[in-house]
């Protein structure tokens, strides 16, 4: 485990291996260094053992100065209702300590807004924490749900709100389009929806991730449709021509959810997008790509891991670089984060169809886009 050579989570019955799995993340704040874990679980952790997949929430701390090894501060299991799933794919800190939790789930959860509607619901809940008596309150849930299936992809925050993003193949707001499309709410810190946007083109749109930088949200994700913004609009064309092959896409929003610009790239051949990161006046976003990304790019087989970075400080912003990297066989980026303000670490995954075996690695890059380490 990556925290503490004996910090261990263990279930009753196992984890379920078809949602997030294990999603953590990590904060600095006022000499404390917390670490939120959530795990997808089919057992027992710290509640009565449920029939379907719960989620469970604990929460590491230790004190920069004085501790070398972090303790449980507190740690909750959320079930849905009639033994049905509930599915974690994430987790966020905000700078005071409290923990948001995203994903979807198949039936009504504690503390939601409105019950569960059909199929896989989205869903956002906070954990409010009590740093005196070092415990995590539930306070609330906001769901997300159509006639289709939607399930919240990613997270983060600006101007005091909170923004999800992720994927639907129902209706949530007016205007949407067909199949696959995407969608950003606005939640306030007290769980009330401010806004909600649905957008999408003619092809399957998937949304992989979302931050927030220079005033304003990036939301990522890969599709064969045109997310272009032609001259003189300012918006792109939902029923523009398909691409050919999937591309990656951000699109930036202003705070008011009103779309303020786009970007699209990718190769010959099929592109995805997988995380993102940002600092200053950078956007870097993870992936992979089939083919050479862009010139003086190198494919070297199969599917390549890939990072590109967006300056966001352009007016309209504008791709900055690419770095792709691999082996002979599929690789992929899983995650990435940055580090130290001059780094973005990335991890990223390699199949070899030969040997059958699949290897993590990490390999830092500058934030110019040059690789650190071979």
């Amino acid at each position: 485990f990556l925290i503490t050579p004996d910090a261990t989570i263990s279930s009753t019955n196992g984890f379920d291996e078809s949602g997030a799995g294990i999603s953590y993340v990590s904060r600095s704040r006022n000499a404390i260094y917390d670490v939120a874990v959530v795990v997808n679980t089919l057992g027992e952790i710290s509640s009565a053992n449920p029939a379907g997949n719960d989620i469970y929430i604990v929460d590491y701390r230790r004190e920069l100065i004085n501790d070398d090894e972090y303790s449980v501060e507190w740690a909750l299991q959320i079930s849905a209702e009639s033994d049905s799933d509930v599915v974690a794919k994430g987790v966020y800190l905000d700078e005071t300590g409290n923990v948001y939790v995203y994903g979807y789930t198949e039936s009504n959860l504690p503390l939601a807004d409105v019950a569960h509607k059909a199929g896989k619901d989205a869903f956002l809940l906070k954990i409010d924490i009590d740093n005196e008596n070092e415990i995590g309150t539930h306070s609330w849930t906001k769901m997300i749900g159509s006639d289709g299936d939607d399930i919240a992809t990613g997270l983060t925050e600006l101007d005091g709100d909170i923004f999800v993003t992720g994927t639907t193949t129902g209706v949530l707001a007016d205007g949407a389009s067909v199949g696959l499309d995407g969608f950003l709410v606005r939640v306030s810190a007290s769980g009330v929806q401010v806004s909600i946007n649905q957008f999408g083109t003619i092809s399957d749109d998937e949304v992989t991730s979302i931050v927030s930088n220079n005033d304003r949200i990036w939301v990522t994700g890969f599709s064969e449709g045109d997310f272009e913004i032609p001259e003189g609009s300012t918006s792109f064309d939902p029923n523009a021509a398909s691409r050919g092959s999937t591309d990656i896409f951000s699109l930036n929003y202003k705070s008011s959810n009103s779309l303020s610009g786009s970007q699209q790239y990718g190769s010959s051949a099929d592109d995805k997008s997988s995380k993102s990161a940002s600092i200053d006046d950078f956007v870097f976003i993870g992936g992979e790509a089939s083919a050479a990304i862009a010139d003086g790019e190198s494919h070297l087989g199969g599917a390549d891991a890939v990072v590109s970075a967006i300056n966001t400080a352009v007016i309209g912003s504008s791709l900055s670089w690419h770095n792709q990297f691999g082996t002979e066989g599929e690789d992929k980026v899983i995650d990435l984060d940055v580090y130290n303000d001059n780094k973005i670490m990335t991890l990223w995954e390699s199949f070899d169809a030969g040997s059958g075996v699949t290897t993590y690695n990490i390999t830092p890059i500058s934030i110019d886009g040059s690789k650190l380490t071979d």
